[in-house]
C-alpha cells in the first residue's frame, strides 16, 4: 500500500495558521501536523507536548521552506487533537467545553483582533488587487445592501450615510467571503479599508450600464428597505421635489423633500439629483416635482 495511504492525507499548511517544526535535521525539517490559531497558542502547545527543539513558525515561513505537503513519518509528529491548555480543575467533558467556548469568545473579541494594515490587506488579497476588482465587478448589479444584509452592515451604516457607498462595501464582503481567507481580521474593517483605498477604481468598474439589476421583485424589496413607500399613500405639495420609481407597479417614492432651484436651497438639505444618485437604483428611479411634468 502506498505510504500516503498508510499515513493518511497529506498535511497542507493553511493561511494565517501557526505551526511547530522539528529542525534538528536541518536538511529534513519536519512539520507537526497541527494547525494553531496564533503564536501564543503555538508556544503553549509546544511547551505542553514537545520541547525546545521545535520552532514556532507562521504559515508564510512554512510555505517558504516547502513544508506544505511534507508527510511526517515519525509518530511523534502525527496529528494532534488537543488544542487548549485546560486548567487542572477542567476534568469533565462539560468543564472542558465551557473552557473552550470562553477561549474562543476571547479570541473573537475585537480588542484581540490583529490590526488591519495595508500590508495585511495585500496579504489577504494574495497580492493580486486587480483580480479582486475583477471578481468584485461580477457583483456590480447586486444592490441588495439593506434587504440582504451582510456581516458588518451596522458598522457600515454608522460610517457611511448613503446606500451608494454601502452597497459597494457589502459586495466587498461578499467577495471576501467567497474567495478569500481573512483569518482573525475584522471583516468590516477590512472591507472599509479596501473601499477607501480603491474607491475610484471600484466605482469605475462597478458603476456601469451592466450594473442595472433585472430582478424587479428584489428591486422593490431593496428600495422599501431604503425608505421608499407606496406613492399613492403619500402626500406631496405643489412644487416639491422628490425621488420616485419608474417601471414599478405600484409606484414608489421616497418621503425626503429635496431642493432643485437656488431659491429652495435653504429650505431642504439635499439636491434632488444628488439624492437620487445616493438613494436610488439605476434604471428604476428618477427625480420628480409634484404637480409638474416629471424630470428624469
Amino acid at each position: 500500500m502506498p505510504r500516503d495511504k498508510l499515513l493518511g492525507e497529506r498535511f497542507k499548511v493553511q493561511k494565517w495558521k501557526w505551526y511547530l517544526v522539528d529542525l534538528r535535521d536541518f536538511h529534513k525539517p519536519v512539520l507537526v501536523r497541527k494547525h494553531l490559531d496564533n503564536k501564543m497558542q503555538a508556544i503553549q502547545f509546544r511547551d505542553k507536548y514537545y520541547d525546545k527543539n521545535f520552532d514556532v513558525i507562521n504559515y508564510k515561513v512554512a510555505l517558504k521552506y516547502g513544508l506544505r505537503d511534507f508527510i511526517n513519518i515519525k509518530k511523534k509528529h502525527g496529528q494532534h487533537t488537543a488544542k487548549f491548555n485546560y486548567p487542572a480543575n477542567a476534568i469533565s467533558q462539560l468543564d472542558r467545553q465551557i473552557f473552550r467556548n470562553k477561549e474562543r469568545k476571547k479570541m473573537k473579541q475585537k480588542k484581540r483582533l490583529p490590526k488591519v494594515t495595508e500590508t495585511a490587506v495585500w496579504e489577504i488579497l494574495d497580492d493580486q488587487p486587480v483580480l479582486f476588482i475583477k471578481r468584485l465587478s461580477h457583483y456590480r448589479d447586486n444592490h441588495w445592501a439593506y434587504s440582504k444584509p451582510v456581516e458588518g452592515l451596522k458598522v457600515f451604516k454608522k460610517k457611511y450615510e448613503w446606500p451608494k457607498d454601502i452597497r459597494h462595501i457589502c459586495n466587498i464582503v461578499r467577495v471576501l467571503n467567497e474567495y478569500y481567507n481573512i483569518g482573525l481580521y475584522d471583516m468590516a474593517t477590512v472591507a472599509i479599508f479596501i473601499y477607501t483605498k480603491w474607491k475610484t477604481r471600484i466605482h469605475k468598474h462597478c458603476n456601469t450600464v451592466s450594473a442595472i439589476p433585472k430582478d424587479e421583485e428584489k428591486v422593490v424589496k431593496e428600495l422599501m428597505a431604503r425608505g421608499f413607500q407606496i406613492k399613492s399613500e403619500m402626500d406631496f405639495f405643489d412644487g416639491e421635489s422628490y425621488v420616485e420609481t419608474i417601471h414599478i407597479n405600484p409606484q414608489l417614492a421616497h418621503p425626503e423633500i429635496c431642493w432643485h432651484t437656488a431659491k429652495e436651497k435653504d429650505l431642504y438639505d439635499w439636491n434632488i439629483y444628488d439624492f437620487q444618485a445616493w438613494m436610488g437604483i439605476p434604471g428604476y428611479t428618477r427625480s420628480a416635482v409634484w404637480g409638474l411634468k416629471k424630470r428624469t
